[in-house]
């Protein structure tokens, strides 16, 4: 059988027969790139064992510093998907989250699974993604080819990072005429806007880009100037190979939805993203959060942040209240089927919950979770000699960033239960604040932690509390 990469990080059984080590790319790696922390999402088939992944190792080649990254990677969405009735199983990682914060340069990966060791192709983490172009891809079911299939659900995508430009547009132009009496009568006119550029890749990466136009979904961002292009149709010329060496030209042409007139129909859609509330796996959903005894507590109703007009509560409805007197804790309650308005105190019931429940407010859009007697939001509670702890949702992410003055730079990516138990991370020199991002697998960005702000040595007579977002000196 002739050998044909499906993926853009293709596995090997030996570093041997990773690229560079081909005879004529004469010890050349070709940088991969991709943003630092960032994976490049991968489905590795292998024969149907139905075995975890047991090491996931990122190996610095400059230094040969490994680390490991095999619980944040099954925080954030590896899986092994067996298919017994066709003999394999697939080894998914989606790349959605930074698995950390590396050196920049060459890496590659080492996966076993108890009975075998894969070695990825090197790829290369850049600190920006200026003069790139980003190609992503997916599709409405799963992608076969002759021995496997790609699965795409939610979250994942094929993702290319191509050191190009897009260049200046071209535009076509058709038409259908028919001759009568020495004069054209137009049927039909066709105009459209098509974009080019031109990337050099070695053999397994125009593999796996060769695959791009056969899928539904494409989308185009070319960093360079910060825009995006909703794809209808691209396509990828014979690659032209250089003379000397493992690369060839790649010419690439796209349409967007830049036709004016045309027959059959393009995308229609590209949505590819979690539902409101489907960030987490929610316990209940609260129509919205208001305080006790406030107007809104009384008259039974809430403003939507949406129209900014007051809407009435509903029998049944879930609603989070915020005690006026301290600590303020915030419980969740449903009104009485049929209550009636206003005043009805007696109209809200309190609902028992669970340590670790999680509440999805679907007026603001952020979620809470059930700590010691409240519902609260993700908080670093303290960071002393460097070790951080905290609350946040079980089985979440957390992208740690320090802030120097409007210059937030990722730290570290921790697990959850590495919060709540204290986890060591490096604070920069300078640091005015460190806060933390939610993350799952497939929502990169769901909220922000409250700042923990870094104090200068001594602060004689100064002392700070957080309250929500807001910083209170006294």
């Amino acid at each position: 059988m002739i050998a044909t990469e499906i993926n853009i990080l293709p596995w090997y059984t030996s570093l041997q027969l990773q690229h560079h080590n081909k005879p004529y790319a004469y010890g050349a790696y070709y940088a991969n790139p991709t943003p630092a922390g960032m994976l490049i999402p991968f489905q590795h088939r292998r024969e149907q064992t139905g075995a975890a992944v047991t090491a996931l190792v990122v190996v610095e080649i400059a230094t040969g510093a490994e680390t490991d990254i095999l619980a944040i990677a099954y925080a954030s969405g590896l899986e092994v998907a067996e298919y017994p009735a066709d003999g394999y199983d697939l080894i998914i990682y989606p790349a959605t989250l930074s698995v950390g914060s590396f050196n920049l340069g060459r890496h590659y990966l080492r996966m076993q699974d108890g009975a075998n060791t894969w070695y990825s192709e090197v790829f290369n983490f850049v600190d920006s993604t200026q003069g790139l172009v980003k190609v992503e891809f997916w599709h409405s079911g799963n992608f076969c080819y002759p021995s496997g299939h790609v699965r795409y659900n939610f979250p994942y995508k094929g993702r290319f990072y191509l050191k190009t430009n897009i260049g200046k547009p071209e535009y076509t132009f058709e038409q259908e005429v028919i001759e009568r009496n020495g004069k054209n009568f137009k049927l039909k006119q066709i105009s459209a806007k098509q974009y080019k550029f031109v990337f050099l890749a070695p053999e397994y990466l125009i593999d796996a880009f060769r695959q791009v136009p056969l899928h539904d979904f494409v989308e185009i961002t070319n960093h360079n100037d910060g825009r995006t292009y909703t794809v209808d149709e691209i396509n990828m010329a014979n690659p032209s190979w250089l003379d000397a060496g493992d690369r060839a030209s790649v010419v690439v042409d796209f349409q967007t939805d830049t036709v004016i007139v045309k027959s059959g129909s393009g995308v229609t859609s590209l949505e590819y993203e979690a539902e409101p509330g489907g960030c987490l796996a929610v316990d209940y959903t609260a129509v919205a959060e208001i305080s006790e005894d406030s107007s809104n507590y009384y008259g039974a109703y809430f403003i939507s942040e949406a129209t900014g007009l007051p809407v009435l509560f509903e029998g049944d409805d879930y609603v989070l209240i915020t005690e006026t007197a301290p600590p303020h804790n915030r419980n969740l309650y449903q009104r009485e089927a049929g209550s009636i308005i206003p005043p009805v105190p007696a109209g809200y019931n309190l609902v028992a919950s669970n340590e670790d429940d999680i509440i999805y407010d679907a007026n603001s859009g952020r979620y809470y979770f059930y700590d010691s007697g409240s519902y609260i939001l993700p908080v670093i509670d303290d960071i002393t000699a460097g070790v951080m702890t905290g609350r946040t949702f079980p089985g979440t992410l957390a992208a740690v960033y320090s802030r120097i003055g409007s210059v937030s730079t990722l730290i570290a990516t921790v697990t959850a239960a590495q919060v709540e138990a204290g986890v060591a991370i490096p604070i920069p020199g300078g640091a005015e604040f460190i806060y933390f991002v939610v993350q799952t697998p497939a929502c990169p960005v769901i909220m922000e932690s409250s700042p923990y702000y870094i104090m200068t040595p001594d602060p004689i007579g100064v002392g700070f509390d957080t309250v929500e977002d807001d910083l209170i000196v006294y």
